[in-house]
């Protein structure tokens, strides 16, 4: 369940009317499908809030206003165990780490060409045993375009960094700091 404030009015959460549903009231949403998931984080990607749930991800537009009546939660993914830590967005990419049994596996999610889709893709799929431990924190620099990631391998840092160029990838590279 996801509860938004009043316009205006932070920390307002309780509607003024149970008869009406003002544009201006607060809202109180449930993810239809997510009954058996806990909400663990969230980001801002795409002008949308992205959830990771232990189970599954799912989105609120940000793309139409939020009121009473246009309010839902969608499915936007369904990644289990991608929700240990917290997303990164990143210019127009989205990257999360999911985990396996002894090694962590990093995605990364692109804006679609067609609007209000997204396209995924594991950037650790050649390097199968390479990111040990369980993932712990991952943080996004836009200069020099990159990713760092820490594991519960004690004193390892992993460094992705990558180019883009008119939507292509162009250079991508993994290193392991010890």
């Amino acid at each position: 369940v996801v509860n938004a404030s009043r316009v205006s009015s932070f920390f307002n959460f309780w509607r003024t009317t149970v008869l009406t549903y003002p544009d201006d009231d607060a809202v109180e949403m449930y993810a239809t499908g997510s009954e058996a998931d806990t909400l663990r984080s969230s980001v801002i990607f795409d002008r949308s809030v992205v959830f990771f749930g232990d189970h599954q991800q799912y989105a609120i537009s940000g793309k139409v206003p939020l009121t009473g009546s246009t309010a839902t939660i969608m499915q936007s993914s369904a990644f289990g165990d991608a929700a240990t830590v917290r997303p990164v967005a990143l210019n127009d990419l989205l990257f999360f780490v999911k985990e396996g049994k002894k090694y962590a596996s990093v995605f990364e999610i692109a804006v679609g060409s067609v609007e209000d889709t997204s396209n995924s893709n594991e950037i650790t799929r050649q390097l199968n045993d390479y990111i040990q431990g369980t993932g712990i924190e991952a943080i996004g620099l836009s200069v020099p375009t990159s990713l760092l990631f820490r594991t519960t391998t004690r004193n390892v840092l992993y460094s992705y960094a990558f180019m883009n160029a008119d939507g292509q990838r162009v250079f991508d590279s993994w290193s392991r700091w010890t």
